[in-house]
This record gives C-alpha cells, structure tokens and sequence, in this order.
C-alpha cells in the first residue's frame, strides 16, 4: 500500500491494484510511453537495415553506365538509380534513404546506399563503436 504513483497511493482491491481515479492498473497503462529503443529490440532493425543495404549496393554496383536500375529490397522500393555516360551517378529519382547515402563525388565515388536506422550518424551502419584494427 506505500506505492505511489503521481504521488498517490494505490489502492489494492481484490487483488487488483487500482489507480487514484479507481481504473485497474494494467501493463498497457501503469507506466509512460516514451517510444524509446529497446534495448533487446534495435539489433534486429540494425541487422535488416544491412541486408537492405547490401542488396542495394548489389543493385548499385551493377549499374552499367547509361543505364537506370529500380532499387527494391526485400520488397521495398527505393525508388531508381541512374549512372550517366560519364559514369557519375544521378540520385534524383531516389527515395527513402537520407541524403549522405545519396553523396556522390565523382564516377569512381559511388552513392553508398546505406540505410541508417534510427538517429545514427552519417560515419556508421550501426551502433556498436567501431573498435580499432588488431583488437
């Protein structure tokens, strides 16, 4: 009976804790959603997020010069990616991945086409730090 929430006590009836307003407290009510990452559950979109990206990037890398491809993945379309005669990439007609996937600087640089789940940053595919060579 000394639990509180909002700063009021709860009451147990019948086995049943209930709420200030007299409403049974439930999984799907007793806390705050906050729309977080779970812990246990952002590996699983990490490791979909590199298959997509290795099935685009064997898309991208087939692309002849002069010639468009449709970016689809696992279902998902991506919308199309052209290389020019020149061999420079054209990302207009792309969709869906953020604009450093897109960055292209040369013919020899290709669009890296990674899919960045979440809030990482421009420089990495996933979470994990990345740890240096020979550990």
């Amino acid at each position: 009976m000394g639990d509180t929430r909002r700063g009021r006590p709860l009451r147990k009836v019948d086995g049943d804790f209930l709420d200030e307003l007299g409403g049974r407290l439930t999984l799907q009510n007793v806390g705050t959603s906050r729309r977080t990452i779970s812990m246990h559950g952002s590996g699983l979109i990490e490791m979909l997020a590199r298959q997509l990206t290795d099935d685009l990037q064997a898309i991208r890398d087939a692309i002849a010069p002069s010639a468009q491809a449709a970016l689809v993945a696992k279902g998902i379309s991506f919308g199309t990616l052209a290389r020019l005669a020149d061999g420079s990439w054209d990302t207009a007609a792309v969709d869906g991945l953020p604009a450093p996937a897109l960055r292209s600087y040369s013919s020899s640089d290709p669009p890296d086409l990674i899919l960045r789940p979440f809030h990482q940053s421009a420089r990495s595919r996933d979470s994990r730090p990345s740890r240096p060579a020979g550990i």
